[in-house]
């Protein structure tokens, strides 16, 4: 008997099942944006993906980008992005989401984006939920 038999099933998760889905996507101009590691066929990070970020936060008309002074750092996963940021910010460094934003002041709001039924995005209610948001 194995010592595992009793181990619940849990549902997939969110973003195995997009990935699963852009695998069986065959449109050859997709973008895969589920995994937070955003690169080319080759595995390459996209400079082009760092810059439009860039551009997309501070506008293209900033200051910053036109005389060089911005750059962007692609990271793994949303945990390491906070991990980097949040300790390059306040020189302080934890291991998930909510436990670093509230050490460092932040309230936390939940928001909804999955439909668990439909195993798709939930648009409106993240609009809904953001448009909430005060």
């Amino acid at each position: 008997m194995s010592l595992f038999r009793n181990i619940s099933i849990d549902l997939p998760i969110e973003v195995c099942h997009l990935t699963k889905l852009f695998n069986q996507d065959t449109n050859p101009l997709k973008v895969n944006l589920s995994i937070e590691v955003y690169q080319d066929k080759n595995g390459t990070g996209l400079d082009t993906f760092c810059i439009a970020c860039l551009k997309l936060i501070l506008s293209e008309q900033s200051l910053a980008i036109i005389e060089n002074r911005a750059s962007s750092i692609q990271s793994l996963s949303g945990t390491s992005t906070l991990r980097i940021g949040l300790d390059f910010l306040y020189r302080n460094g934890f291991h998930n989401h909510e436990s670093i934003l509230q050490t460092v002041g932040f309230e936390i709001r939940k928001y909804r984006y999955w439909n668990k039924e439909k195993f798709t995005l939930d648009i409106d209610s993240f609009i809904a939920d953001l448009e909430s948001a005060s």
